[in-house]
């Protein structure tokens, strides 16, 4: 198989995988696919990269802020989702008392993470709707951590809950602090005077 080929039928696999999840996550979060890392980084760029291109463009409507986007929001989409692995990580060795490989718990948390993406389309007319996004996520993860790694339910809930309280506040920062930035900008602006002709 040539190298055309590989890359064809890894595309083909990983469209194959999301279609999947997308009709049935429930069902599908129970039984993750052992990917390797470059399969898993390439679905986590081309979700991000498409959803963050959209979100772009729908709220500023240019083409350059979508291309931006497209670049940027994988960037970032991959830093909170490592540092959500590490959490969950090192949480299961020290409360569970397992140890469970780092690509095994960033590919549940990266599917659990998909309907949140998707839903960020929107965020810039329908902010709220991230929250329903994080707590779809949330439940997901804990679906796919008691049913891949056999995490006791209540344990699981707990460990999620402090992440979610976590990412909730945080939201709730950035929130308030948006809307300072807005009335601070718009009270700040100064006022042209008027003119008047002839004088």
């Amino acid at each position: 198989m040539n190298r055309k080929e590989q890359i064809l039928n890894e595309a083909y696999e990983i469209k194959r995988t999301l279609i999947q999840f997308l009709r049935r996550p429930m069902s599908e979060i129970k039984r993750v696919p052992e990917w390797p890392w470059p399969r898993l980084l390439a679905l986590e760029v081309i979700v991000a990269g498409l959803t963050g291109s959209l979100a772009s463009l729908i709220l500023q409507k240019s083409v350059v802020s979508a291309i931006f986007g497209f670049f940027f929001a994988p960037f970032v989409t991959l830093i909170t989702l490592a540092i959500m692995t590490l959490f969950f990580y090192y949480s299961f060795q020290i409360f569970a008392e397992k140890i469970i490989s780092p690509r095994q718990i960033f590919t549940v948390v990266l599917f659990a993470s998909i309907p949140q993406l998707i839903l960020r389309i929107i965020d810039g007319y329908v902010p709220p709707i991230t929250l329903v996004g994080m707590a779809f996520t949330a439940f997901l993860m804990l679906v796919g951590f008691v049913e891949n790694f056999q995490i006791q339910k209540k344990m699981a809930i707990r460990l999620i809950g402090v992440l979610y309280a976590i990412l909730l506040t945080i939201w709730i920062w950035n929130q308030v602090s948006s809307s300072r930035m807005e009335s601070n900008w718009s009270h700040d602006r100064i006022e042209a005077p008027e003119v008047e002709l002839g004088k």
